[in-house]
C-alpha cells in the first residue's frame, strides 16, 4: 500500500538530483567562460533550493523577489488596492475644492462687474442730468421773468401814494392789521425821503402770506374763479413789494 508513495519520493528525489546536475553543468560552462570557481558552490546550493521549491510550489521564482504565501500575496494586493482607492477619493475631493474655489471667485467677478455697471450707469444718468438742468444766468432770469406774476395795474395800486385798492373780501376789517401794515410799507417806498429796502419787502411778503391763509380757511365758501382771482392778487402785491420806485429789484 506504501509502495505509490515511496515511488513518488524517489521521482522527486531523481528529478532533483537531475536538476542538480544540469545546475553543475552550467557552472561548468561559466566557469569556462570567466565566472570564478569558489562562487559556484554558493550558487549552485540557492539555484538548486530554488528550483526544489519550484517543483514543490509550482512558482516561478527570480531571484531577488521577495515571494510569501499566497494570503500574503492577496493581503498585499488588497492593501495596494486601497492606497488606490484612498489616493483616487483625495484626489476627487482636492478636484471638489479647487472647483468650489473657481466658482467662488467667478461669482466675486460677476459680483463686482454687475456693481460696477450699475455705478457707471449711476454716474452717466447722473451726468446726464446735470446736463440736462444746466441752466444759464439769463436764462434763469427769463424763465423766473416768465413764471412771475404781473405787477400790479394802476388800477390795483397808487404809486403815487402806495394805497393798494383792497378788492372784497380782503379789504374786509378782519384783515385790517395786515392790510394797514402793507399800505404803510409802499408808502414808505413811494416817500423820497426814505429808503426802501430788502427787509421792507420781506415784511410785506410776511403779510401777503397770512392773508393768503385766511383766505384759505374759506376757500370752500367761494367759487373757484373768486378763490383764484384773489390768490393771484395776493401773489400780484407780493411781487410788487420786491421792487423799488425806480423799479429795482431789492429782495434778491
Amino acid at each position: 500500500m506504501h509502495r505509490p508513495q515511496n515511488r513518488v519520493v524517489e521521482l522527486v528525489a531523481y528529478l532533483a538530483l537531475g536538476v542538480a546536475l544540469w545546475i553543475s553543468m552550467g557552472m561548468i560552462v561559466r566557469a569556462d567562460e570567466g565566472t570564478p570557481q569558489q562562487e559556484a558552490p554558493q550558487q549552485e546550493t540557492s539555484d538548486s533550493g530554488a528550483a526544489i521549491a519550484d517543483l514543490g510550489s509550482g512558482i516561478n521564482i527570480d531571484a531577488g523577489d521577495d515571494v510569501g504565501t499566497v494570503e500574503s500575496s492577496n493581503l498585499r494586493g488588497l492593501g495596494a488596492l486601497e492606497r488606490s482607492r484612498g489616493r483616487r477619493t483625495y484626489f476627487e475631493s482636492l478636484s471638489a475644492i479647487n472647483l468650489q474655489k473657481a466658482i467662488d471667485a467667478y461669482l466675486e467677478n460677476q459680483r463686482e462687474r454687475i456693481e460696477s455697471y450699475y455705478e457707471m450707469r449711476d454716474y452717466r444718468d447722473q451726468k446726464v442730468a446735470d446736463k440736462r438742468h444746466t441752466v444759464s444766468l439769463e436764462d434763469a432770469k427769463r424763465i423766473a421773468k416768465e413764471k412771475a406774476p404781473d405787477r400790479l395795474t394802476s388800477q390795483e395800486f397808487d404809486a403815487k401814494n402806495g394805497k393798494i385798492y383792497w378788492p372784497d373780501p380782503l379789504d374786509d376789517k378782519v384783515l385790517l392789521p395786515y392790510t394797514r401794515l402793507i399800505n404803510e410799507t409802499f408808502a414808505k417806498r413811494s416817500d423820497p425821503g426814505q429808503r426802501y429796502r430788502g427787509e421792507d419787502a420781506r415784511r410785506v411778503q410776511r403779510m401777503v402770506q397770512l392773508m393768503q391763509s385766511a383766505v384759505d380757511t374759506i376757500k370752500h365758501e367761494l367759487p373757484v374763479r373768486e378763490y383764484i382771482t384773489l390768490s393771484d392778487y395776493l401773489s400780484s402785491v407780493s411781487y410788487e413789494a420786491s421792487f423799488d420806485a425806480a423799479g429795482n429789484r431789492v429782495d434778491q
